[in-house]
């Protein structure tokens, strides 16, 4: 781009461009000096003024990667001259040609040096003393070629010379454990050249590591970190972003990633170098973390006060979308509730509604997979000892992921290089891998047999509900035993449905066959809404079998019953109920794919409850509604609305 031509009074000015790229040759070659030099230049050579106001100065930015361009002064300067804002005819004068570049050699003419004589800027080297302009361009050319083709020659060489020595010293480090620089994660110190770790940091880092387990937030931790540590990074103050940075820096378990800086970015570069630090924390922890990340992806949010267990696990039993925690204020009148999100927005549902106070209880009084265990603040030592073993399942579970994607990005890298030696290097590394993971394969197995038979000797009914009372009341009165309890739920229930209004027309879980056509978002979306309700209604000769279990007992116990109008119009009455919030239930979708209706106190649906076997381990019944009282309560109220009747009749007559 060459700027537009604007006659100006103001006359051109001297420039002066000063580049390190590191900063030995910042101390053999000083600023000062340089820029005495263009000053004289400036004075006697020139006869112009001297800019003192843009003294352009680079330090540490590569000429060979085009650092200085991409965010250094001298990119910033070629801006200034393509929009006119430095005059035509201006000098600008670098101690020799190389400082403006060391790329290669078209790169280096075409985005630099014609760039800016193309908009009527003069270039002097001082070394050796020419000046390069329009009118000497094309005499001075080959010489400028020469020139760049050395500097970027000499790059290379120093570059691949550099390459070569790091290269000899990560191969030192990995062999003998020699350090290759002081520079270290923050909880490290360095005495005598080796690291050692800050107590205090470690004591830190292993509560960050715990608390994550635990199911805590960032922001959570970050808040308690503040106001308790013993120990916070050099910046003085924790922040979500150095929490999440510890969280997933392999430098907590030992290892070192050595990188490379290519073009401004950094590359990591070989494998990882084990046990170059000392750990703070034990690699299963450090990877069971990695897992819990993995398993929460895409399930991001702040933890809050964890008002709602069941945060991602709820979902509407009518049009499968999401439930959301409302709370409506204190009781009788108000209440915390979990409602149809669509529903409540008027798009695709209606607002079902139910309780949270008696979803959290059914849900935690009959989960098989729930281990309070697991999330009380103190354990005993066998549970403990389950705590340690589960840990380090999920730790050996996150290797196993983290050396999957190492061996997938070998693959990857082995399909895209020619170079054999490379090809023969990854593949070499593959088989590392795959015996790696074959070990951890087999502790895994040897882990998994011995959980189970610490968790056998646990398994009593009695005292998990014993613990679930702990659970309970712990729940009432801390936090983090809420945060870490969802969390906990998340590791074996897939989802939990709410049907706020019970059993829909036709409904039989056996029966792919059966299900509603409502369960069709778009289909449901379609139906006006008396066409909706006009679905929603029992239809007696369809919906008998759905409770013919529940009846067959009091249909055989009270034969003469069953042909009577009477009769058949209290099963259409309980259908009715079944329909409606008098029939609400759940189901739980465990993980390992099975799931189970639980039925709130006060409900006539019928589901499955948590109970103990002979042994006293854990097991499921199933409950139904007592038909006797229900028919009870039907004749009474048949009887007290037929008494009203009569009596309205005498006193109209």
């Amino acid at each position: 781009m060459v700027a537009k031509v604007t006659e100006s009074k103001t006359p051109p000015k001297v420039y002066s461009y000063i580049r390190f790229s590191t900063p030995i040759q910042e101390l053999g070659r000083s600023e000062q000096r340089q820029l005495e030099a263009v000053r004289k230049y400036a004075a006697e050579e020139a006869k112009l003024p001297f800019d003192d106001s843009l003294c352009m100065t680079d330090r540490g930015l590569s000429g060979f990667h085009g650092e200085h361009l991409k965010k250094g002064a001298l990119g910033r300067f070629l801006e200034l001259v393509k929009t006119g804002k430095v005059i035509r005819g201006s000098i600008l004068v670098v101690e020799n040609i190389d400082r403006l570049g060391r790329e290669a050699i078209l790169k280096a003419l075409k985005t630099i040096i014609f760039d800016l004589i193309e908009n009527g800027i003069k270039i002097q080297t001082l070394d050796p003393f020419t000046l390069f302009d329009a009118s000497t361009i094309d005499d001075e050319i080959s010489e400028l070629i020469g020139e760049i083709k050395r500097a970027n020659r000499e790059s290379a060489r120093k570059s691949g010379l550099i390459c070569d020595a790091r290269e000899d010293a990560r191969k030192a480090a990995r062999e003998t454990g020699k350090i290759l620089t002081a520079r270290c994660p923050a909880w490290l110190t360095v005495e005598n050249d080796k690291f050692k770790v800050i107590p205090e940091a470690q004591k830190t880092i292993k509560l960050i590591f715990d608390l994550k387990l635990k199911g805590i937030g960032k922001g959570t931790i970050a808040k308690r970190l503040n106001a308790q540590a013993a120990w916070t990074p050099q910046k003085g103050k924790w922040r979500e972003s150095y929490i999440q940075k510890i969280l997933q820096n392999r430098a907590v378990i030992g290892e070192y990633q050595p990188f490379s800086r290519t073009g401004g970015s950094r590359k990591p570069i070989g494998e990882p170098i084990a046990n170059y630090y000392p750990p703070v924390v034990g690699d299963d922890v450090f990877y069971a973390v990695q897992e819990q990340f993995a398993g929460n992806k895409g399930k991001g949010g702040r933890t809050g006060k964890a008002t709602n267990l069941f945060t991602h696990l709820v979902k509407c039993g009518y049009c499968a979308g999401s439930v959301v925690y409302a709370d409506k204020g204190q009781p009788p009148k108000g209440g915390s509730y979990l409602v149809c999100d669509n529903g409540r927005l008027g798009r695709s549902c209606e607002r079902h509604s139910i309780r949270y106070d008696e979803v959290e209880k059914i849900v935690l009084e009959n989960c098989k997979g729930l281990r309070p265990e697991e999330v009380l603040p103190d354990p005993d030592e066998q549970d403990k000892i389950c705590q340690s073993l589960r840990h380090r399942l999920n730790g050996i579970n996150g290797e196993l992921l983290d050396i999957k994607e190492r061996i997938e990005n070998y693959d990857d890298q082995i399909g895209r290089t020619k170079d054999a030696t490379r090809r023969d290097k990854y593949e070499a590394q593959i088989i590392a891998l795959e015996k790696q993971r074959q070990d951890l394969t087999s502790q895994k197995d040897e882990k998994e047999q011995e959980l189970r038979k610490v968790e056998s000797s646990l398994q009593s009914f009695t005292k998990w509900q014993k613990d679930l009372v702990s659970l309970t009341k712990a729940l009432k009165e801390n936090v983090e035993v809420r945060i870490a309890t969802r969390s906990h739920l998340r590791e074996f229930v897939e989802k939990i449905e709410v049907f706020a209004t019970g059993h829909t027309e036709l409904y039989d879980p056996n029966k792919d066959s059966n299900k509603p056509v409502w369960r069709n978002r778009k289909q449901w979306q379609a139906l006006t809404k008396e066409e909706r309700q006009k679905y929603r209604q029992p239809q007696y000769s369809d919906m008998t079998d759905h409770i013919r279990d529940e009846l067959e007992g009091f249909e055989e116990a009270n034969p003469e019953l069953v042909r009577t109008t009477l009769y058949r119009n209290f099963v259409k009455d309980l259908i009715k109920r079944r329909m409606s919030k008098d029939g609400r239930f759940l189901r739980m979708h465990f993980k390992t794919g099975v799931f189970v209706d639980l039925v709130p106190d006060g409900s006539i649906a019928s589901g499955m409850k948590m109970y103990s076997d002979d042994t006293d381990r854990k097991g499921y019944k199933f409950i139904s509604p007592p038909i006797d009282k229900l028919w009870n309560v039907y004749k009474m109220k048949l009887g007290n609305s037929k008494s009203k009747s009569d009596s309205r009749g005498s006193v109209k007559s």
